[in-house]
């Protein structure tokens, strides 16, 4: 594999997102404001949340050319000889249903008409507490719940009722938050 991937830490990852734009503003689509929205492992390895590295960047583009975006994504890839999905959208089935971007998410790279944002802590739980994902979320759930100040279960279930009215935790979600209270 390349000096790019996998990417080991957020520098790696942060300047393969700087070589991409740099090549993607060139093209006519690269001329408009671009918004990407990190969510998932990418997020918490931006926030320096999580130390084990990341093959992908799951996320979300908002732009008047997303679709040519995605293809010029994976024309880069295969340039670049990075893994097939390097940037992708597929965590976006674990955002909640009504989702809106009102929420903060911080602006972690700009440069000209190009922001990287990453999903608010209190989302990323509440979308790893609803996921079933078991020993993989593990580690996961216990730095955003140290990062989010959970102390119980209920401030966890609150914060997840507040993406996901309706929704419970995942039962294996639920199992390591509870281990992570039990070691505080």
């Amino acid at each position: 594999m390349n000096k790019f991937a996998p990417f080991d830490s957020r520098e790696t990852l942060l300047r393969v997102l700087a070589d991409f734009y740099s090549e993607y503003r060139l093209t006519e689509s690269g001329q408009e404001l671009l918004n990407l929205y990190v969510i998932g492992g990418s997020a918490l390895f931006l926030r320096e949340l999580r130390s084990r590295i990341t093959v992908d960047i799951d996320s979300l583009v908002m732009g008047k050319h997303s679709e040519r975006f995605w293809q010029f994504a994976h024309d880069f890839g295969v340039t670049h000889s990075l893994p097939k999905n390097w940037i992708n959208e597929n965590a976006k089935i674990f955002l909640p249903p009504l989702f809106d971007f009102s929420v903060d998410w911080d602006v972690v790279f700009e440069q000209e008409n190009f922001r990287v944002h990453v999903a608010p802590t209190d989302l990323l739980l509440a979308m790893k507490l609803r996921s079933n994902r078991g020993l993989r979320e593990e580690q996961d759930i216990f730095a955003l719940s140290e990062e989010c100040g959970v102390r119980d279960v209920e401030e966890a279930e609150d914060l997840l009722k507040k993406y996901y009215p309706g929704d419970d935790f995942a039962p294996l979600a639920l199992k390591s938050l509870e281990k992570w209270l039990q070691s505080r």
